[in-house]
């Protein structure tokens, strides 16, 4: 077989189903697999981690699973995943403790994308995050729903290893002005095309940081919505409003003299 696209999400599979798709030599030249949603714990990213029979896995979705702390680690200090170009562990009952694991070894050298949505990071994951040196490629970061704070969004802003990053989604995560200010102003997070930091309380004066960045040349879709955002005519718009394409301030209080 030469199936190089594997998609089973909402299967049921379990551990088991696991156990046999990470065995099979049939399946060797997968490079994308697709098992989210299937009841797969800490034990199912053991038969992941420990496989030797897909030595091409590109992407990895494991998406509303619980593989927990436990989980995840196996993952990230495998060596058997070194391919791994775009890891999704959304919804995966990962708390801090398990992302301390990024500054034990963590092997994977290919890794672009990082997608944990929906966790439990915190600042401190937010740290191992932006210190971790196999993340120094990342061009996309997605942090959202993990209650980083302001000060999780210090820790990226000043990591050098951020500095490839194209994509950065930080929605509901208790931001205030002082993380807009951060990203504004970063000395690495200068390369962005998008930028979501929806269901966050930046303000007016966050927005201002955002519009009068010269960080943003580059920024092409802008999300912001619930953000206590009120007055925009006020504000020296910046040239990155130039190649926007895709602004979204809804459920703010804007009125009918900032629209």
């Amino acid at each position: 077989m030469n199936i190089k696209n594997l998609k089973l999400p909402r299967n049921n599979l379990g551990n088991k189903g696991v156990s046999y798709i990470f065995s099979s030599e049939n399946l060797r030249h997968i490079r994308k697999i697709d098992l989210s949603s299937n009841n797969i714990d800490s034990e199912g990213a053991q038969y992941i981690a420990y496989n030797n029979v897909l030595p091409y896995l590109e992407v990895l979705d494991l998406r509303v699973n619980r593989i927990g702390d436990s989980g995840f680690r196996v993952l990230v200090k495998t060596d058997k995943l070194r391919e791994i170009r775009d890891l999704r562990l959304d919804l995966n009952k990962i708390s801090q403790g398990g992302a301390v694991q990024l500054s034990h070894q963590c092997d994977l050298p290919s890794l672009l994308k990082f997608k944990v949505r929906d966790n439990d990071f915190g600042e401190l994951g937010a740290r191992f995050v932006a210190t971790t040196y196999a993340m120094r490629n990342l061009i996309h970061l997605n942090l959202s729903r993990n209650e980083i704070g302001d000060k999780g969004v210090i820790h990226l802003a000043d990591a050098s290893y951020m500095c490839n990053l194209e994509y950065l989604l930080l929605d509901d995560n208790n931001l205030g002005s002082a993380a807009a200010q951060y990203i504004s102003y970063s000395k690495f997070i200068t390369k962005l095309k998008t930028l979501t930091l929806n269901n966050n309380r930046i303000g007016n004066e966050g927005f201002r940081y955002i519009l009068e960045s010269e960080n943003f040349g580059d920024l092409k879709k802008l999300m912001v919505k619930y953000n206590e955002i009120s007055d925009i005519m006020s504000f020296t718009v910046s040239k990155f409003c130039n190649n926007l394409e895709h602004f979204d301030i809804q459920e703010n209080e804007i009125g009918d003299v900032g629209a």
